[in-house]
């Protein structure tokens, strides 16, 4: 195709007066922009602050309202108006799309960016400015109550997927909110455990995703944990606030309180918590203690400092556009929650090919299970999101087999000893040709503020009895669990021909469930975590982290213990081949630069995606355990 062309225009007289005067125009707009731009950042917001009275500037430090700061209507600031949201808006109705540990489940990088984008569109659609999000916790043991928050057990995977929604979110304009800083691990006792760690693990190893976070994400905001860490409370170290965030890793903006994590407002104050939310301690004492001369008036500004640079380089103080209504839900983010569904799903067990059931769709199957015509959102608290609509197994099923095709029969509860349903249960397993059982957790047995409710790493209540039951009239059993923390299954697994493991997949949970029974969607999803086969081969849960690589892959690797699936793993429908492995150079210096290369190849009849994977060990190293 030849270049396109074009003669150059010509104007009337009358166009080229009009011509001049744009110019004219154009030219006075130049001259007013940069006479108002010749103003820096920094003696922007000193000038502002000059302008405030001490009042005010308290006020631009704590909660006006449940989500809200205060606006300071007389200097044309705006107050912060948030709302939690690690997987969506949690305020009203919004899109579900995965947890966090499902996202990281998919692997994809691009994805959760493109899940972030689609969040922060709809956190402006609702009118916040501030997502409390997304959640960069570690997954050290799965019976955390709020482990479907994490990014999984480890920090290079969590903080590649987290730092991707971060950017995500901001590119639409709304600020993500990184928490909980830091270790957060379990919520039993979550405001008072102490948690003992290294400097160097902190910050190398548990600090990573937050590092990244910051300086390859840009998050502009950091909430605390509840947690104390070597005796100082997360809200109130400047340990933590201070020298590692600010001093050591360039953090320029604000952390925000969780809420009510304040104890002590002078402490916290002065160790860098700039907006106290959940409590009214910084309204009620910070006008005292700077009156008294306890907190400095420069302790204040510079609080201030940090909160009016945020808000003006998020453009709320300039050209702010109001968001989009129908970016909510929309048709859009409806087709990426369910893409994303597939993509979280991770195939651990396929004996015989018994998967995808396309080969059996003449057949019927038998659904059973307490999560079989229920969509499992999430385990409960501040993270959960309220969809418009949302499709359980059950519905998804029926929609792609009809309703004829599939019976279905609860069988039991989450957690119960009640077996009076085994019976239904069983009877339409021995007449269907297969047998899809879906349980796992809910709500009740995990949650922000309360770890697994049975204390136990175990698939709860009596539903290992009825996969056993259900396998001994029916072999072709295939068992897909629903959960955050994943659930052992050693009681059972042997009876089973098929696993697919979907933590929590979305509000689309039942067609992308469907999806992959059906073969119309190959998964390719791996594991965020290591499942263990019991309780026995996990450390010991506590706050003693000193010396510690003490959970996940590496605490299996190092205790020579096998787990039933280990971290990374995940089947396919298909096979894939690697070969011609190239390392470059082959020897290297500190700070130098290594390249891995190598060719996978789809060796299988299908299409698929593979995860490729590298891992990295030390035998001989010079760095040891550093003293905290």
């Amino acid at each position: 195709m030849s270049p396109k062309t074009s003669s150059a225009p010509s104007y009337s007289t009358t166009n080229s007066i009009m011509l001049r005067c744009l110019i004219g125009i154009i030219a006075a707009c130049v001259v007013r922009v940069s006479v108002a731009t010749a103003q820096t950042l920094e003696d922007r917001i000193t000038s502002l602050i000059n302008q405030m009275t001490t009042d005010e500037l308290i006020k631009q430090l704590h909660q006006e309202g449940g989500f809200n700061t205060a606006d300071n209507l007389r200097l044309g600031i705006p107050g912060l108006i948030m709302a939690d949201g690690p997987h969506g808006v949690r305020d009203g109705s919004a899109t579900s799309f995965p947890v966090g540990i499902g996202m990281a489940s998919t692997w994809d990088v691009d994805l959760a960016r493109r899940i972030g984008a689609a969040m922060g569109e709809e956190f402006r659609g609702k009118g916040k400015h501030q997502a409390l999000g997304p959640c960069l916790d570690l997954d050290r043991d799965p019976r955390n109550g709020r482990s479907p928050e994490t990014g999984g057990e480890d920090p290079f995977l969590d903080a590649q997927i987290t730092t991707a929604v971060v950017k995500g979110i901001q590119s639409t304009p709304c600020i993500a909110t990184i928490k909980h800083f830091n270790l957060n691990h379990r919520e039993n006792g979550r405001t008072s455990n102490n948690v003992t760690v290294t400097r160097r693990m902190l910050n190398e190893f548990y600090g990573l995703s937050f590092r990244t976070a910051v300086q390859q994400g840009g998050a502009m905001s950091v909430m605390n944990a509840y947690n104390l860490i070597n005796g100082e409370k997360c809200a109130e170290s400047s340990e933590l606030l201070s020298s590692i965030l600010r001093s050591n890793w360039g953090f320029p903006y604000y952390v925000v309180s969780d809420w009510g994590s304040i104890w002590s407002s002078e402490l916290a104050i002065k160790a860098g918590c700039d907006i106290c939310m959940g409590s009214d301690n910084y309204q009620k004492d910070l006008p005292g203690l700077v009156q008294s001369g306890a907190v400095s008036l420069d302790v204040l500004k510079l609080a201030v400092r940090r909160v009016l640079r945020t808000k003006i380089l998020a453009g709320l103080l300039d050209y702010y556009p109001a968001g989009d209504g129908a970016d909510v839900n929309s048709p859009a983010h409806q087709q990426l929650c369910l893409e994303a569904g597939r993509k979280s799903l991770v195939l651990l067990k396929n004996q015989n090919n018994i998967l995808p059931l396309n080969k059996y769709l003449g057949q019927t199957i038998a659904l059973v299970g307490p999560s079989a015509a229920v969509c499992q959102i999430d385990g409960g608290g501040s993270a959960y999101v309220s969809p418009f609509y949302s499709v359980s197994p059950k519905q998804g099923l029926e929609a792609k087999l009809g309703a004829a095709k599939v019976k279905y029969a609860r069988g039991c509860a989450i957690n119960s000893n009640d077996t009076s349903e085994f019976q239904a249960a069983r009877a339409i397993a021995q007449s269907a040709d297969i047998v899809v059982f879906c349980g796992g957790l809910d709500p009740s047995q995990e949650s922000e503020g309360m770890d697994r409710a049975t204390g136990s790493i175990d698939l709860p209540g009596k539903q290992q009895d009825l996969i056993n039951a259900l396998a001994a009239v029916n072999p072709n059993i295939i068992v897909v669990l629903f959960s955050g923390g994943i659930c052992g299954i050693s009681r059972s697994v042997d009876n089973m021909k098929g696993l697919i493991y979907a933590f929590y997949p979305g509000q689309e949970s039942g067609n992308a469930l469907a999806d992959v029974l059906c073969g119309e969607y190959n998964p390719g999803g791996k594991l965020p975590v290591t499942m263990p086969a019991s309780n026995s081969q996990l450390p010991v849960w506590n706050d003693d982290f000193t010396g510690d690589l003490g959970y996940g892959y590496r605490w299996f690797e190092r205790q020579g213990v096998t787990p039933l699936y280990f971290f990374g793993f995940g089947l396919s429908y298909t096979t894939f081949s690697y070969s011609n492995l190239q390392v470059t150079p082959t020897e290297s210096t500190i700070g130098q630069s290594v390249t891995v290369n190598v060719d996978v190849t789809n060796t299988g009849l299908r299409p698929g995606e593979e995860v490729v994977q590298l891992y990295l060990s030390t035998n001989n190293s010079d760095v040891h355990a550093v003293a905290g």
